[in-house]
């Protein structure tokens, strides 16, 4: 089955690491298309930083099997609190999970089709808010 892609969704899912582009479609001439896609997105480049943060964060597995990547890895804060210099959770802050809008490729009938999804990719301390 032939991946009908226009080059502007090509490009825009190549730039956020979804996939190597070998082949493009243009001007109702369609070009076999190849791809390279990540099938597994997670981020080990430091793999002991969530367990360091004052804000600690475990990764939970998303599946669905008609998107590409089919397997993500989401943030998940451990604690409401901060951990503080005493190793023991503050509560006078606050962890929050830093979320990305991320590019997909999720399945369709003939092809595939661009989707955005906000992904926690992990967290941080913050002070509460102070009103005025």
């Amino acid at each position: 089955m032939p991946l009908k892609l226009n080059l502007r969704a090509m490009l825009a899912a190549s730039i956020f690491g979804l996939m190597i582009i070998l082949g493009v479609e243009c001007k109702n001439k369609l070009i076999k298309t190849s791809l390279q896609v990540a099938r597994d997105f997670h981020v080990y480049e430091y793999p002991d930083v969530a367990k360091r943060s004052r804000s600690p964060w475990t990764y939970k597995i998303d599946q669905e099997s008609r998107r590409v990547p089919e397997i993500i890895h989401v943030a998940k804060c451990q604690h409401q609190g901060c951990i503080g210099q005493n190793g023991k959770e503050d509560l006078t802050f606050y962890s929050l999970p830093i979320k990305r809008k991320m590019i997909f490729l999720h399945k369709v009938k003939k092809g595939f089709k661009l989707k955005m999804k906000t992904v926690s990719v992990g967290c941080t301390c913050v002070r509460p808010r102070i009103q005025n």
